[in-house]
């Protein structure tokens, strides 16, 4: 997934791993995923890595599939109900494999650490939590963290969801306990996974489920459908460069909103009424203290670099490149293969090249 242009802070900061089967789908999947977003600086996990929590050949596979990439970009991850294992008692234990294996914050409460953690990343808090265990000593510590945050982005991440897109599956008790904060704070993206299902809400979620209509089907609280103006946003799309869908003077709905399609199809608010006299379009205007013609010359000068950024002037070059040129001086060819712990071979790098100008 890629944050919507409203989070431009942000955007290119993160790739999305749901559940994925470890039946050699996965390194398809992630690379096309960092072939989408090359410029991620870390990739978030939803849960459920593997299948069988203790298994370590899928763990094995695991970290096989995603390759230099695990190596190359940090991980964000909490643990699903498939990295859980029931121990000698009955009760569900994380997986022995977890903490060898990860190394991720341990400010957290007693019993939780390593899967429930908060780090910052320029203007934005990415916050861990899992969904597992030990629901009510989370709550607490998510109020004080989102209490103290300063950054402008929140984004949560754990593995059940607060409302379920799949046929009989519902969280009651997770939403009840942690829906009230992050309502509280607004927080701006909650992530989850564990469904195998795709659905998405605004910021206005639903306070309580919906009731059981005449069918005997509850429909999920989820599901968001798009308003008129969205409809004919994403029909049309928009015109000399003008929004297609404007509301005045602000959105005042959840039910204005662009539901499940598109942010792009979503409303633009102006922020102000046209009636007043010092009505202005918001990000139309210019920072204090930038004129037009100071304005204009930032906007050549940009111009002008991307002009000559688009295209190298020769020898252009890649990551993979560069990674075949540290396995070089390592004495490694980067052009041979290995097995998996699946039994395929892998290469050490795609595509790679030594670069020789770097070791003149």
């Amino acid at each position: 997934m890629r944050l919507s242009r409203a989070y431009d802070s942000v955007e290119r900061l993160v790739e999305t791993m749901g559940p994925i089967e470890l039946n050699g789908v996965r390194a398809d999947v992630i690379r096309e995923a960092h072939s989408d977003a090359p410029k991620a600086k870390f990739i978030i996990h939803a849960g459920d890595l593997i299948n069988h929590a203790q298994s370590d050949a899928e763990w094995g596979e695991w970290f096989g599939a995603g390759a230099w990439l695990n190596a190359m970009i940090p991980s964000v991850l909490v643990p699903g109900n498939h990295e859980m294992q029931k121990g000698a008692d009955g009760k569900s234990v994380l997986s022995h494999h977890w903490r060898p294996q990860f190394t991720l914050p341990q400010d957290c409460p007693e019993g939780l650490e390593e899967t429930c953690y908060a780090l910052q990343y320029q203007d934005a808090l990415i916050v861990s939590m899992n969904g597992n265990e030990k629901l009510e000593q989370q709550i607490e510590w998510l109020d004080v963290v989102l209490s103290k945050n300063k950054q402008r982005w929140v984004i949560c991440n754990f593995h059940h969801p607060i409302f379920s897109t799949a046929k009989d599956r519902d969280n009651p008790k997770l939403r009840s306990l942690w829906k009230p904060i992050l309502d509280k704070y607004r927080v701006d993206l909650v992530l989850q996974g564990h469904d195998h299902s795709y659905g998405r809400t605004g910021l206005d979620t639903p306070k309580a489920n919906p009731e059981t209509v005449g069918n005997g089907y509850r429909p999920s609280p989820a599901l968001v459908y798009p308003s008129v103006g969205s409809v004919v946003a994403h029909e049309l799309g928009p015109r000399d460069a003008m929004p297609s869908y404007v509301c005045v003077p602000n959105q005042g709905s959840q039910f204005l909103g662009s539901g499940y399609l598109s942010n792009a199809c979503g409303p633009f608010p102006l922020g102000a009424d046209p009636a007043r006299s010092n009505f202005s379009v918001r990000d139309l205007n210019l920072p204090s203290g930038i004129d037009e013609k100071r304005f204009e010359r930032r906007k050549a000068w940009k111009e002008m670099v991307d002009a000559l950024a688009a295209e190298p002037a020769d020898n252009p070059l890649g990551v993979e490149d560069y990674i075949t040129t540290v396995y070089h001086l390592l004495g490694i060819d980067g052009a041979k293969s290995l097995m998996s712990p699946g039994d395929r071979p892998q290469p050490i790098v795609t595509n790679g090249k030594v670069v020789h100008g770097l070791l003149a």
